[in-house]
C-alpha cells in the first residue's frame, strides 16, 4: 500500500525555501494570526464536541480562518466539486492552485490517517488533482486533507510523481474521464484510485499537525504554522526578501527623492529626469543641477542633467552601502542600535557631516582620524574601499557638502513614512532627514536569529538593492534586471560544469558531479580547493555585477557540497552546510542558521573562513568588463557588499573591522567588442622588441597587481594604480602586426626608408628629380597612411578594450592568450542600425572587427556570443541570457552558423515575462568551445519554459520533465519541438521547395510616407477629378487613382474594400520614365504642375508635411509631392492577379485579388504561375500551424514576412500531382466566387476600376 512518510513542519519550510524559512514575521502580523488562530481552535472544538455532522461547519470555520489571516474572500470558495480551492488572483487563467478536501471531525472512515491513506479524502483529492491536470492546470501547488482538527498537506509535486506520472494509473483514470461524459459514475474513479493505492509500494511525503497541539503562546510554533499557512508557502510566492522581486514601494520614493521617475519609451523602462511641472528644488538632482549652474556655471540642461546624475548616483551608492554596513554592525553587536546606528538626522544633520563621514572617518583607518571625528564616530570602522576616495566627477565639479541644506522636499504621495497613528505623513521635510527616515523605514540587518520584527518593516537587502543598482544603472538604455532564479540557475549550470572539466583537465575522468563529490578523499582536498581555486570566470557585459554575485555565491557552495570548504589551517568546516537559496548563501551551522558572534572561537572560525574564500575567489577567479564606468562601479560595490555580509572582527581584542580588499583590478572599463589585438596570435608574429616589451609589461603587470589588491594604505594604492595604468598603456603603443591598415603603413614605411637611403650622387639630373618625385610621393602616402591610422586609433579603438593583454591571470607563462573557463552574462539588446557611438553607427563600427556574426539588421547581442567564445579557453563554457530572435529571425542565420561550429549544449526559450516587461523575449543558451565541424554530431538539450507572470519558476523541474534532444541542427530556424513535431517539420521540409525558389515574385505594397495625403475616399475623390480644367486633365488623373485596400480589409478568400483610393505619384511622376533624372527635379515638379493641377493643388496643401517625412530623402532623392517608396521597380505588379496577406495577423488570411488594386507596405503579395494553388494552401491549417508553431518568435504568431514566406516548403506540382492540383484550384475557384455572390465584395472595384 501507499504509505504517508510524514515530514515536520520545520523540515517542509526549510526544504522548499530556506530563504522564506528565514525570513523574520512583523509583530503586528503574527499577532493578527494568533488571534484569528486563537478563534477557529476555539470554533472547530465546539462543533466537534457538539457532534456535529455537517460539512459545512467546518467548511464555513476553516475560510473565515483563512481570509482572516492571508486570503481575499475571492481567493478561496467552492470550486465546482471541490470543498475548498484557493486560486491566486495574480494567475491570468484564475486557476485553482491549492486544493481542500475537508470531512467533520467526527467522520474518521473518510479522513486520512497517519496509519492509512486508501480513505476517502485521499481518493477525493487524487481525483480532483487528475481532473484539473486533464484539463490543462500545471499551476496547482499543494492539496489538504482537513477535518479542521488534524491537517494533512501534500505538496503537489508528490501527486505528479505517484498519480499522474504513473503510467498504468495514468491510462486507467484517462480511460474513465474520456468515458465520463456517458458514465458519471465517480464510483468508477474512486476505485481505480483505490486500487492505485494498494496496489502501490511508493511513499507519499506530507505534513501532518493536529491543531490542538499547537501552543499559541510559543512563538516559534506560530511563526512555524503562519509560514505554513501563507501564499508565499501554499501558493509559492515570492516574499518580502526575494531577490526575484522588485520592492516597487522602495523603488519608486527613492526615485522621487533623487528627482527621477520611469516611464515606458519604444516598450523599455527608461529612468529620467521628473518633467518640468513636477520638479523640486529640494530633490537631489535638482540640488545637484542648481549647485552645478552656480559653481561651475553648467547651464546645459542635457549636460547638467548628465553630470548631476552621475554624482547623485555615486553618492547613494555609498549611503546604501553605509545602510547596509549599519545594519552588519548591529547585528555583529547583539542587535546594539544605540551605540552602532549612525545613518540617521541625530548624527548626520545636513550635507557637510555626510561629507565628513565619507572622507574623514570611512576613508581614513582610526588612527589617522581627528580627535573630534574619532569620538564622533567611535563604532565606524575604517574599511579600505576606493568607494570613500574622491572621484573624477567630484575632483572636476562639486562633492555633497555643496549641497544645501535648508531645502524641503515635499513627501512623495505614496510615501512608507507613517505618524504615529499609521497613517501616511504628509508635509514637508529637509531632503537629507528625508532620506534617512526613509530608508530606517526598511530592515537593513536581516538577523536570522530576530523571527519576530518589533516594527513592521520590509526587509531590503543586498539582493534586493542589487536590483535597484541594476534599475539606475541602465536608466538611459532601459535596463532589466536579470532576476536572481536566473542568475543562480544559469551559474550552477555553467560553474559546475566548468569545474569537472577543471578536474578532468588533471586527471580525475569524472563524468558529473556525483563522481566528483564520491572522487575526494581528505588526501587530495588540498588539490580539489587549488583546481577549484583556479577556474576563471568573465561577465564581458557585466552591468551592476549580478551574474560575478551569483557566481561568488556558487563557488561557496559547489566547495561546501564537496566537503573542501577549510579554514586557513586546511581544516574542514564540518559542521557547516552552505546552500544558495534565492541567489543568496543561506549558511547553517550545527543544522541552525549562522550567526556570527565576534570572540567565539567556532564562529570567529566560520565568519573568517567565508570571508576569506570570497576575497580569494573575488581577486581570482571572477573579472567582468563593461563599456559603462557607473556598471564598473556598481559592480564593485556589489562584491564589496558581498564581502561586507562576513566581515569580521579581528584579534586580540576583536573591535576593529577586518578591512575590505581591493576587488576592483578585476572589474575594468571599456568595449568587449573592439581589440586591436586578435586573440589568438600568440607573441610570435610581433617584432623582438615588442616580443620583449610585452613580456616585460606582463611580468610587472602581474607584480603590480598583487600589491594592489594587498595593500591598504590609500597613497600606496593611488600610485598602484597609476602604474598599472601606465602598464596598459604601454600595450596600446605596439601595434598589432595583422592590422590591414598598419600593415599598409608599414609596408609603404619600409619602402620609403629603402628609397631614402639610396641617396642618388653621381646621377644624371633627370634621375635626381625622378628620385625625388618618389620621394615626395612615398612621403604623402606615409603622411595620409599614417593619418588614417592615427584617425582610426581615436574612433574605433578608442574605448577599445585588450583581452589579449588586460587579464594576466587567463595568459600563460609565454604571454599567450589562453582564455576563461567559463563566460556567463545577459549581454545588451541594442539593435546595431539605431545606436551610435559618439563617433560612428554601432553597424559601422563593429564591422570593422570582421566578426562573423555580424549583420547590419542584426543585434550587438549576436557579436557578444562569437566574443564570449573568443575569450572563452578551448572547452570552456559560455552561458548567456539574450533575446530569442535569432532563433528564428534572418539577421539570426550567421549566428546559428556560428553556433554549428562548437559544441551547443542547452537551449531555454523562456519566451516573455522573465523581465518585468513583458515586451522582451528570451532564451538561454549554452555551448562549449569545442569544434563540431567534422563530426556534425549534435545533442543540444532544449525546453520551452513556460511561466505565468508574477509567479515562481522552477525551470529545472521543467528541463527535466519538459526537455527535447536536437540533433539535426542547421543554420536555418531553430524549433523546439517534440519528436514528433519535429517530424512532422522534417516531412514537411523534405516534400516542399522553398517558395523563393519557385517562378513567382514576392513583394509588398507601397510607402506613402503621409497616408492622409495620398489615401483618400470617394468624396476626396470625386472632388479631386471634378477640379480638373478639362476631360483630357480628368482622365489622367483619374489614371493615377487606384484603388486601395488596407491589411485589415484582407480576410480568408475575400476582402472588403472600404471605398478608399491611393494618388499612385512614383518619383520624377510624371517624368519617371526618364533614365537622366537623378535626384530631385525641378523639371519633373513643372511637369506634373501642367499635367495634373489639380492633384497638385490637392497635394499642396501637405507640402509642408510631405517634406518632413524622410530627411535624408525626401526633397533630395525625389521629389516633395511623390509617394515614399512606390515599388519602382515592380509598380506593373499591381497589375496582374495576386495573392495578398497581411504579415501581422495571427489568423493568416490570405485572398486573391483582381488587377488594378494596390495596397500599403504592411501587405505582401506574390505573383506569377499557381497563385490559385499557393491561396488554398496557404490557407490552410497545416500551414498555419507551420508559421506558428515552428518558425514563430512569439507564442501566438510569426512575422509573415517576404523571407518567412519565402522559407515555405511547398510541394512541387508533377504530373503525377497534377490532377490534385487542378482539383485544388477549381475549389478554390468555388469559393471566392461563393464569398462574391454572399457578399458582392469583388464588383464594385471592378466596375469602378474600368
Amino acid at each position: 500500500m501507499l504509505l504517508l512518510n510524514i515530514i515536520s513542519l520545520d523540515y517542509k519550510l526549510k526544504k522548499q525555501n530556506l530563504g522564506y524559512y528565514n525570513q523574520s514575521i512583523a509583530k503586528s502580523q503574527l499577532d493578527n494570526f494568533r488571534k484569528s488562530l486563537d478563534i477557529f481552535i476555539k470554533n472547530i472544538n465546539q462543533i466537534a464536541n457538539n457532534n456535529q455532522q455537517r460539512e459545512e461547519s467546518v467548511k464555513l470555520k476553516i475560510r473565515d480562518f483563512l481570509t482572516s489571516t492571508f486570503y481575499h474572500n475571492d481567493q478561496i470558495d467552492i470550486h465546482g466539486n471541490i470543498d475548498l480551492a484557493i486560486l491566486n488572483k495574480e494567475n491570468s487563467k484564475n486557476n485553482v492552485e491549492v486544493i481542500l478536501e475537508l470531512k467533520t471531525p467526527q467522520n474518521t472512515a473518510e479522513m486520512i490517517s497517519t496509519g492509512n491513506l486508501n480513505k476517502k479524502a485521499m481518493w477525493e483529492l487524487v481525483h480532483y488533482y487528475m481532473q484539473e491536470r486533464l484539463k490543462g492546470n500545471i499551476t496547482i501547488k499543494h492539496l489538504i486533507a482537513t477535518n479542521g482538527l488534524e491537517w494533512v498537506i501534500f505538496d503537489a509535486r508528490e501527486f505528479e510523481d505517484v498519480f499522474y506520472n504513473n503510467k498504468t494509473f495514468y491510462q486507467n483514470y484517462q480511460n474513465w474521464y474520456n468515458d465520463a461524459t456517458v458514465n458519471i459514475n465517480v464510483q468508477m474513479a474512486y476505485q481505480i484510485i483505490e486500487n492505485h493505492i494498494e496496489k502501490s509500494t511508493n511513499m507519499i511525503e506530507a505534513v501532518h499537525f493536529d491543531i490542538n497541539a499547537i501552543n499559541t503562546n510559543n512563538d516559534d510554533e506560530i511563526i512555524k504554522l503562519y509560514k505554513l499557512l501563507s501564499p508565499q508557502h501554499l501558493l509559492k510566492l515570492p516574499f518580502a526578501n526575494d531577490s526575484n522581486t522588485l520592492n516597487t514601494e522602495f523603488y519608486n520614493e527613492l526615485l522621487y527623492i533623487l528627482g527621477l521617475e520611469e516611464r515606458k519609451e519604444a516598450g523599455k523602462n527608461i529612468i529620467s529626469r521628473i518633467n518640468t511641472a513636477r520638479r523640486q528644488t529640494a530633490s537631489l538632482i535638482e540640488n545637484t543641477i542648481n549647485q552645478l549652474k552656480i559653481n561651475k556655471n553648467i547651464s546645459d540642461d542635457e549636460l547638467s542633467f548628465e553630470i548631476a546624475l552621475e554624482l547623485c548616483i555615486t553618492w547613494l551608492n555609498r549611503i546604501l552601502f553605509l545602510k547596509l554596513l549599519e545594519g552588519q554592525l548591529i547585528k555583529f553587536n547583539k542587535n546594539n542600535d544605540i551605540d552602532y546606528s549612525f545613518m540617521n538626522s541625530s548624527r548626520i544633520k545636513d550635507f557637510d557631516d555626510l561629507h565628513e563621514l565619507f572622507f574623514e572617518v570611512l576613508a581614513l583607518p582610526e588612527v589617522d582620524r581627528s580627535n573630534d571625528v574619532r569620538e564622533k564616530y567611535k563604532n565606524i570602522p575604517y574599511l579600505n574601499s576606493s568607494l570613500f576616495e574622491l572621484t573624477d566627477y567630484e575632483n572636476h565639479y562639486i562633492t555633497i557638502d555643496n549641497l544645501k541644506d535648508r531645502l524641503e522636499l515635499p513627501l512623495y504621495k505614496y510615501t512608507v513614512l507613517k505618524d504615529n497613528n499609521g497613517k501616511p505623513l504628509t508635509g514637508k521635510l529637509s531632503t537629507l532627514n528625508y532620506l534617512f527616515r526613509f530608508l530606517n523605514s526598511y530592515d537593513f540587518s536581516s538577523d536570522v536569529n530576530k523571527t519576530v520584527q518589533s516594527d513592521n518593516r520590509d526587509i531590503i537587502n543586498a539582493a534586493v538593492l542589487g536590483l535597484i543598482f541594476e534599475k539606475i544603472n541602465g536608466y538611459k538604455d532601459g535596463s532589466y534586471f536579470t532576476p536572481g532564479y536566473i542568475t543562480e540557475y544559469m551559474c550552477r549550470e555553467t560553474i559546475r560544469r566548468a569545474i569537472i572539466e577543471k578536474f578532468n583537465d588533471q586527471g580525475w575522468h569524472c563524468r558529473d558531479f556525483t563522481d566528483l563529490y564520491n572522487a575526494i578523499t581528505p588526501l587530495n582536498i588540498k588539490e580539489a580547493n587549488e583546481i577549484v581555486d583556479s577556474i576563471r570566470i568573465c561577465d564581458p557585459a557585466v552591468g551592476s555585477g549580478h551574474f560575478l554575485v551569483s557566481a561568488l555565491n556558487e563557488i561557496i557552495a559547489i566547495k561546501s557540497e564537496l566537503g573542501i570548504l577549510v579554514d586557513e589551517a586546511g581544516k574542514i568546516l564540518k559542521n557547516c552546510k552552505i546552500n544558495v537559496e534565492n541567489d543568496e548563501l543561506v549558511i547553517l551551522y550545527d543544522n541552525e542558521f549562522f550567526q556570527y558572534i565576534p570572540n567565539d572561537p567556532d564562529s570567529q572560525r566560520v565568519q573568517e573562513t567565508i570571508f576569506k574564500e570570497k576575497q580569494k575567489i573575488i581577486e581570482n577567479c571572477l573579472f567582468g568588463v563593461d563599456i559603462n564606468p557607473k556598471s564598473v562601479q556598481i559592480t564593485c560595490l556589489r562584491l564589496w557588499i558581498e564581502l561586507l555580509k562576513n566581515a569580521y572582527y579581528k584579534a586580540p581584542n576583536y573591535k576593529e573591522l577586518e578591512t575590505l580588499p581591493n576587488i576592483d583590478i578585476n572589474i575594468k572599463c571599456g568595449d568587449s567588442l573592439i581589440s586591436r589585438f586578435n586573440l589568438i596570435d600568440d607573441t610570435q608574429n610581433l617584432s623582438p622588441t615588442d616580443r620583449k616589451k610585452i613580456t616585460i609589461i606582463i611580468s610587472k603587470y602581474k607584480e603590480k597587481v598583487t600589491l594592489y589588491r594587498s595593500t591598504t594604505d590609500k597613497d600606496t594604492r593611488h600610485q598602484l594604480k597609476n602604474e598599472i595604468e601606465k602598464l596598459k598603456e604601454g600595450f596600446s603603443e605596439i601595434s598589432d602586426p595583422q592590422d590591414p591598415d598598419f600593415k599598409k603603413l608599414r609596408e609603404k614605411q619600409s619602402l620609403l626608408n629603402q628609397i631614402s637611403t639610396q641617396i642618388p650622387i653621381g646621377f644624371d639630373e633627370s634621375y635626381v628629380k625622378a628620385w625625388r618625385e618618389n620621394l615626395d610621393k612615398l612621403i604623402k602616402e606615409v603622411s595620409e597612411l599614417q593619418n588614417i591610422y592615427d584617425e582610426k586609433q581615436k574612433t574605433i579603438y578608442k574605448n577599445a578594450f585588450e583581452w589579449r593583454f588586460e587579464f594576466p591571470e587567463v595568459l600563460n607563462d609565454d604571454g599567450d592568450y589562453v582564455g576563461f573557463d567559463a563566460v556567463i552574462g545577459n549581454p545588451p539588446y541594442i539593435q546595431l542600425q539605431k545606436a551610435y557611438n559618439d563617433t560612428m553607427k554601432y553597424a559601422d563600427l563593429y564591422k570593422t572587427m570582421n566578426y562573423e556574426t555580424f549583420d547590419r539588421t542584426g543585434d550587438i547581442y549576436c557579436l557578444f556570443y562569437e566574443r564570449g567564445i573568443q575569450i572563452a579557453k578551448d572547452n570552456g563554457i559560455l552561458c548567456y541570457i539574450s533575446s530569442n530572435k535569432w532563433m528564428r529571425a534572418g539577421y539570426g542565420e550567421k549566428l546559428r552558423n556560428f553556433f554549428l561550429k562548437y559544441n551547443p549544449l542547452l537551449l531555454l526559450d523562456l519566451g516573455p515575462g522573465i523581465f518585468e516587461s513583458a515586451t522582451v523575449d528570451t532564451c538561454i543558451m549554452m555551448l562549449q568551445k569545442n569544434q563540431k565541424s567534422k563530426s556534425k554530431q549534435y545533442s543540444l538539450k532544449a525546453v520551452t519554459i513556460t511561466k505565468e507572470r508574477n509567479l515562481p519558476l522552477d525551470i529545472d523541474e521543467q528541463v527535466k520533465g519538459k526537455s527535447v534532444t536536437l540533433s539535426k541542427l542547421t543554420k536555418d530556424a531553430w524549433f523546439i519541438g517534440s519528436e514528433a513535431e519535429q517530424k512532422l517539420k522534417e516531412k514537411i521540409e523534405n516534400l516542399g521547395k522553398p517558395l523563393k525558389d519557385w517562378d513567382v515574385k514576392i513583394y509588398r505594397g507601397v510607402l506613402t510616407g503621409l497616408n492622409e495625403a495620398f489615401i483618400i475616399d470617394d468624396i476626396k475623390r470625386q472632388e479631386i477629378l471634378d477640379n480638373c480644367k478639362d476631360e483630357d486633365e480628368r482622365i489622367r488623373t483619374e489614371a493615377i487613382i487606384k484603388p486601395i485596400l488596407r491589411g485589415r480589409d484582407i480576410k480568408r478568400y475575400y476582402y472588403e474594400w472600404a471605398g478608399l483610393w491611393v494618388i499612385f505619384i512614383p518619383w520624377h511622376f510624371p517624368l519617371h520614365n526618364d533614365a537622366s533624372i537623378q535626384g530631385a527635379s525641378e523639371k519633373a515638379e513643372n511637369e506634373f504642375i501642367k499635367q495634373y493641377p489639380s492633384v497638385y493643388n490637392h497635394l499642396l496643401q501637405y507640402k509642408e508635411s510631405l517634406s518632413k517625412r524622410n530627411k535624408e530623402e525626401t526633397g533630395i532623392r525625389y521629389e516633395w509631392y511623390a509617394l515614399q517608396r512606390c515599388a519602382a521597380t515592380y509598380y506593373p505588379e499591381f497589375e496582374k492577379e495576386k495573392v495578398v496577406w497581411t504579415p501581422v495577423n495571427s489568423k493568416y488570411s490570405f485572398t486573391i485579388i483582381p488587377p488594378g488594386i494596390f495596397f500599403p507596405n504592411s501587405i505582401f503579395m506574390i505573383t506569377g504561375k499557381h497563385i490559385k494553388t499557393f491561396c488554398a494552401i496557404f490557407n490552410s491549417t497545416l500551414i498555419r500551424y507551420y508559421l506558428t508553431f515552428l518558425f514563430s518568435s512569439e507564442k501566438n504568431y510569426t512575422y509573415a514576412s517576404k523571407e518567412t514566406m519565402g522559407k515555405l516548403p511547398i510541394p512541387p506540382i508533377t504530373p503525377s500531382n497534377q490532377p490534385i492540383v487542378s482539383q485544388i484550384e477549381a475549389l478554390v475557384d468555388k469559393i471566392l466566387s461563393a464569398k462574391i455572390q454572399s457578399a458582392g465584395r469583388y464588383e464594385p472595384i471592378r466596375k469602378r476600376n474600368k
